[in-house]
Formats: C-alpha cells, structure tokens, sequence
C-alpha cells in the first residue's frame, strides 16, 4: 500500500505558486519604472547616459529581488512520486557496495556529486549492513536504541529523501511503533513521526534554506528491541537557474554601465 501523501507536502505547491505570482508582480513593477527610461537607449546624449544608467541599476534591482527569498520552512513528504516531483533531479545511495556485517561508524559515503556520513549516537556501537531475501541492502545501527545520522554534506542539500521502517533482530521488517525524523536546516529543526512504517514507507524532506542533518530513530520505549533501518537515501541540491539569471542580468547591467561611462 502507498504511503498516503503528508498534508504538509501541498504547502510546497501552494509555496510555488506564490513565488511567481511575486516574481511575476515584482517584473510589472520592473517595467512600469524603466519605462520612463526607454528613450533613453536610442540617444547618447548626457541627459539621456544618465537615464541609462537608472535603467540597468533598476534592471539589477529587479532581477535581485525577482529571487524568492529563503523561509525557514521544511516541507514534509510520504510520498516518493511527489517527492522528485519537487524536488527534481537527484542522487541515490542503494547501500549495495556495502558487504552484509558490522561496519564503524562514521562511515563516509558518496553519492552523485555529494559526499555524506552516516553515524550513530555512540562512535564504539557502529553500524550493521544486510541483504534481505527481498534484495538490496539495509543499514541500521548496531544498538537499536541508537539513531541514525546522516549529516557531514559536502555540498547543499535541498532534500533528502528515502526508505525508512523498523526491523526486528532477525532482519524482519516489523511495525516498531512510531518512527521518529528529525531534519536540520539552517534555520532550525522539523520532527516527523511516521505511526506505522512499513517496508516501502518513505519520507523526504525538502527545505528552503539547505538542510545540514537528518536523523532517524525508534521511538523510545522501555523494551525497545527494534532497529530504525534505511533501504536507500536520495539527495538532491539547490538548482542554479535562479542564481544564473540573477548573475547575468546584473552583469549585463554593469557592462553597459561601463562601455557608456
């Protein structure tokens, strides 16, 4: 059955149609302002160098405020589909380099163009790494009161994603009870309870400032005997296009700022 879709993953939808209607308003403004200035380009008077340079100022005004400013929100999914959806293009780490047994913890992964660790609460209890008879590899901790970290980014990261359930001592996937994620961004943190994780749960987290760590444990429990295990884990990073325009039209600002000085 499909993990059913978290009421706090339309926000991301509803967040992006808000930023265009933004980029969109602040582009109006743009032309209403410039336009006054238009003239300006088809002659080389003094009076008119000047309007030219009003011209490219309010150009690389508008283009820098056109950029949707960071909020300090992480946006939650349970659903893998809607997850690339947002998030686009990314990188995945199956665990299948690992050989099955006991692995130390840090233990230094890379993926795509982004390197990550994955720990746990205590450096001596390590790491654990199988093959269920489903296929794949799972990677728990050795200590199933122990969470599992993954942080140490080497690049920003927009969204981390993946498959996250509880298994028993014998590798078998159970119901533990609730499943805790806790994701890090650079302005502050967001807790997921998954109630009932099942073998193809899934979780993802997209957040506009660059997320810094991900946990995930069991819930505590006074017998608690089941282990938080990870399939695979996606990463994605920010995308570039609105830096690039950004740089470009400030940079065709100054340059005719320059040639007509």
């Amino acid at each position: 059955m499909d993990a059913p879709v978290s009421p706090d993953s339309r926000l991301g939808t509803e967040r992006g149609q808000a930023d265009l209607g933004y980029r969109i308003a602040v582009w109006r403004a743009a032309l209403v302002l410039a336009a006054p200035n238009c003239r300006a380009w088809f002659s080389n008077s003094e009076e008119n160098k000047m309007k030219k340079r009003i011209g490219c100022t309010t150009v690389g005004a508008v283009l820098l405020l056109s950029v949707p400013m960071a909020h300090a929100d992480i946006t939650v999914y349970t659903d893998r589909t809607a997850f690339l959806a947002a998030v686009g293009a990314t990188a995945s780490d199956t665990f299948m380099d690992l050989e099955p047994g006991f692995l130390d913890s840090p233990l230094t992964r890379a993926t795509g163009a982004v390197g990550y660790t994955v720990s746990t609460e205590a450096s001596t209890d390590g790491l654990y790494a199988m093959r269920p008879a489903s296929g794949g590899t799972w990677l728990t901790p050795t200590v199933a009161s122990d969470a599992l970290t993954f942080t140490g980014f080497t690049a920003p990261v927009r969204g981390f994603g993946g498959g996250f359930f509880g298994t028993d001592v014998f590798g078998n996937v159970v119901d533990p009870g609730p499943l805790v994620l806790t994701a890090v961004d650079a302005d502050g943190s967001l807790t997921y309870t998954l109630e009932h994780p099942e073998a193809n749960s899934f979780i993802g987290f997209l957040a506009t400032s660059g997320l810094k760590q991900v946990s995930l444990s069991t819930h505590d429990t006074e017998a608690n005997v089941y282990w938080a295990t990870t399939s695979d884990v996606l990463l994605a990073v920010p995308e570039p296009a609105s830096w690039a325009m950004l740089s470009v039209g400030l940079g065709m600002g100054l340059l005719l700022t320059r040639r007509r000085a």
